[in-house]
């Protein structure tokens, strides 16, 4: 848009008239009498081959006047061109990278889209400027420090790809807002598909919003789960709900496979909008990797398959105190998810571990008085229990009793051997001491059951029998672990959203740990005291890692599933009111005037000198013509 600043300038085109009224007074020619025409021929006719010549150049002299005349007129208006711009400033750049944003979107996807919205401002950023790019999942993260060099957004920006998390916008625009605290004209521009339910003030946050993707037809596995019935041991429920978001009857293939088994395959009909949620029971052995698969094909895959690992508790943590056992070991390491970590002698970190880990191990060391916890003792009796040793050890001891007891009823100790144990006196009354082995002079194996102390105990070395040689010993230490831990195991979930974090623990003596991702993608990754908080949950699947243990490498897995109802709902609705972005964009743009008179003088200039050109060879060109008549 064109304004003038000195209208009155304008009235100089009067002279456009002027100049052309001035040019066309031309002198008259003269008749002359003469008696011969051969001369004036000869001239004439040379004349009339530069006509055409003079005759242009006359035209464009006086079309340059007349231009310059014009040109000058307009300098005089002082014109100025009118824009708007965007104000210089620091802007933070939201990018939603949401599962939704996957959802088709003509040739690509609502993320495409978006990627090239967001290359478009990083390519328009003033260069006085500033951006800050943020994706906004289940966390939002930072993708760059504030930046001028539009490279090296670029270069932010290419790294980026849309996630099977759900979405939380709210968090990722609050810390846009804490990043523009005390920054003078910062602004915010938020880049989603508005397919979440939370409702971010973006009118009154000043935040730009750039919608992209349209609603289109989707069905999605919004629930998925393997459990136990209750009261039951190999009976199993699969959970599988399904929910159709288009305006059309479908019917879907569905299919639950448990490792490389089938356990459910089904075509299930949905009406428009409806939902289904499927409970199927199944018998037998459910452990291992499950997934869930809806064959259909719509504008979001992501939603269409969930995950989930079954059978796997949260691994027993053991502190194992010995000078060296290799039955007890190999023992303890063929219990399935444990997690043993060595000690060589107890001391300080007893009471640590005994409150940390699920149980302690003291395996013929000298141990203090036990602070609260659960204890395997194996050849060890420390003070302040309610049984102690009476005397001398037992040389050869004949196993002459065996409890109807869950940890060693059905066992076969017939064969059972024993070259010497530890002679110990048990209290008359002591309803919390039961014991489980004995000979005719005292006890070989007990429990004790007290407030603040659960422990097993072996009252004898395991290398001085022929124990761990029986098909019993390995049964015995996983009742025992069992049991240790307690009446209520605690269990690991099967599946974790997608971006949550999965705790992960590994020995001690573990310094690094092997990702693996669903693609079959690897990283390494530092461990730090046996623990690493595993955060690059994006994409749902089956993720592996490999485990240290004492006698070899065991592997161990975890589900990331999507399966979430807002993010499948493919329809925008958090959109701002229809004048909250525009208005966010009135805001953070400024008027800005550019001078066009300096220009136009400039042209004037010009297009004189262009007139002088043309008048002065106009001049030349005539006389050469009459001297060449002559």
């Amino acid at each position: 848009m064109m304004q003038l600043a000195e209208p009155l300038g304008l009235a100089a085109l009067a002279a456009l008239p002027v100049i052309v009224i001035l040019y066309s007074l031309r002198p008259r020619r003269r008749r002359v009498r003469l008696a011969s025409t051969a001369l004036w021929g000869e001239a004439l006719r040379e004349r009339q081959r530069g006509l055409g010549l003079q005759k242009l150049l006359r035209n464009l002299s006086l079309l340059a006047l007349l231009l310059f005349a014009l040109a000058l007129a307009l300098a005089l208006a002082d014109p100025g061109w009118v824009t708007r711009t965007v104000e210089t400033g620091d802007t933070v750049l939201i990018l939603d990278v949401s599962a939704s944003m996957q959802a088709k979107e003509g040739a690509g996807t609502r993320f495409d889209a978006a990627k090239r919205e967001a290359l478009r401002r990083i390519q328009a950023l003033a260069g006085d400027s500033r951006m800050l790019l943020v994706s906004s999942g289940r966390r939002p993260r930072l993708l760059s420090s504030f930046e001028s060099d539009r490279q090296t957004l670029q270069d932010a920006l290419s790294g980026v790809s849309a996630t099977d998390e759900a979405g939380r916008p709210r968090d990722a625009l609050t810390l846009a807002s804490s990043l523009l605290r005390n920054r003078e004209r910062g602004r915010i521009v938020f880049i989603s598909d508005a397919a979440f339910d939370e409702a971010p003030e973006l009118a009154g946050a000043g935040v730009e919003f750039h919608v992209v993707g349209s609603p289109g037809p989707n069905v999605a596995i919004t629930g998925f789960d393997l459990r136990r019935e209750p009261g039951s041991g190999d009976r199993f429920q699969i959970l599988l709900a399904i929910r159709n978001y288009g305006a059309d009857a479908l019917v879907v293939p569905a299919r639950v496979q448990l490792d490389e088994r089938a356990i459910f395959e089904e075509e299930v009909p949905l009406s428009p909008g409806g939902r289904r949620t499927l409970v199927v029971p199944f018998a037998g052995n459910a452990s291992g990797r499950a997934s869930a698969h809806l064959d259909h094909d719509d504008h979001l895959a992501a939603d269409n398959r969930a995950f989930a690992v079954l059978g796997v508790d949260e691994a027993l943590r053991v502190a194992l105190y010995s000078e060296g056992n290799f039955y007890l070991e190999s023992a303890l390491a063929a219990l399935p998810n444990v997690l043993v970590t060595p000690r060589q002698v107890a001391g300080p970190g007893l009471a640590q571990d005994a409150r940390v880990q699920d149980f302690v191990v003291l395996d013929r060391v000298d141990a203090p008085e036990l602070p609260p916890g659960s204890y395997l003792l194996v050849d060890t009796l420390p003070p302040g229990l309610p049984f102690a040793e009476s005397g001398p050890p037992l040389s050869h001891p004949r196993l002459e009793g065996q409890a109807d007891d869950p940890l060693v009823g059905g066992l076969d100790l017939s064969a059972l051997r024993i070259d010497s144990a530890r002679r110990t006196a048990i209290p008359p009354e002591s309803g919390s001491l039961t014991p489980l082995l004995w000979s005719k002079r005292a006890p070989l194996a007990l429990t004790l059951a007290a407030d603040d102390v659960r422990l097993v105990y072996l009252g004898f070395d395991l290398t001085q029998s022929n124990f761990p040689l029986q098909a019993a010993f390995p049964l015995f230490v996983q009742r025992s672990a069992e049991w240790l831990r307690g009446p209520e195991p605690r269990h690991s979930p099967t599946q974790i959203p997608a971006g949550m974090p999965w705790p992960i623990r590994v020995p001690l003596s573990q310094r690094e740990l092997i990702m693996r991702a669903p693609d079959g993608a690897g990283d390494v990754y530092e461990v730090k005291g046996g623990e690493l908080l595993f955060d690059e949950t994006s994409s749902a699947g089956i993720y592996r890692y490999a485990r240290q243990d004492p006698f070899g490498e065991s592997h161990r897995f975890f589900a990331v599933t999507l399966a979430d109802e807002t993010e499948s709902d493919l329809a925008p609705r958090a959109l701002p009111p229809p004048s909250a972005s525009a208005t966010a964009r009135e805001s953070r743009t400024a008027r800005s005037v550019a001078a066009l008179w300096p220009w136009l003088a400039t042209a004037a200039l010009l297009l004189l000198a262009l007139e002088w050109w043309l008048g002065g060879h106009a001049a030349r060109e005539g006389p050469r013509t009459r001297a060449g008549a002559a």
